[in-house]
């Protein structure tokens, strides 16, 4: 049985692993167009105007922003299942299962994150923030992941 999760906005910042590489994610074949989705993302962030970056992140607060206004492609990360902290993670509470269960979960549990698609709760993320629904730009971001990630979902899932 496969698990599927939803996203949190809110996030734990204390990532302490390696910076994201192909070894990363699920679909390691597919690890070039997550970096093109965070190559816009990058830029975005780059080039963005305040209130474009309010908008991107859901803050208005100018030093929040700051916090993630840096390059995710050299940011540690930890687990998926463990940056998420919303309310349905909390009620996991994944830190006090017992090591079976933990195994199951981070094997079997796919969260579909706004920035990255499709990944397993035992992939490696950064601390970022993205808004569900938020615009990058020109890019649409959910469009990109469906043309891209769907058939390896598709298939992953059978």
């Amino acid at each position: 049985m496969k698990i599927l999760f939803s996203p949190s906005e809110s996030k734990n910042e204390n990532c302490t692993k390696n910076p994201i590489d192909e070894n990363s994610f699920i679909f390691k074949e597919l690890f070039p167009y997550r970096m093109e989705a965070l190559k816009h993302y990058g830029e975005f962030i780059k080039n963005a105007s305040l209130k474009n970056l309010q908008e991107l992140f859901g803050i208005k607060n100018e030093n929040e922003i700051d916090k993630f206004k840096h390059d995710l492609k050299q940011a540690p990360t930890q687990e998926a299942i463990m940056l998420y902290t919303g309310i349905s993670y909390e009620y996991l509470n994944f830190k006090i299962l017992d090591k079976k269960s933990q195994a199951y979960i981070l094997e079997n549990t796919l969260i579909f994150s706004n920035l990255f698609g499709v990944v397993r709760a035992n992939d490696t993320l950064p601390f970022y923030k993205f808004k569900q629904g938020a615009k990058i730009g020109n890019f649409t971001i959910e469009k990109f992941y469906k043309e891209h990630f769907s058939k390896a979902l598709d298939e992953y899932l059978e």
